[in-house]
């Protein structure tokens, strides 16, 4: 989860130590479309997966993506 965390830091350009697993990351002061679009290419770069926008819509906080990918 750390890994991922700081894989998300580096793709939205936040500071990781102010970064939490349960944090709902599209409260972020640094979330906006292009921060969406960095960590959907950051999953697919460093993952392989490919989350579906409505799905990835639907994911609230880091843990829950986190544990999408965790399932695929």
């Amino acid at each position: 989860m750390e890994d991922f965390i700081s894989q998300v830091a580096t793709a939205i350009t936040k500071d990781v130590k102010t970064m939490k697993a349960d944090d709902e990351f599209r409260r972020y002061r640094e979330w906006d479309s292009m921060a969406a679009l960095e960590m959907i290419t950051m999953l697919k770069q460093n993952y392989d997966i490919v989350i579906p926008r409505r799905k990835f819509d639907n994911l609230r906080t880091l843990t829950d993506v986190f544990n999408y990918l965790a399932k695929r």
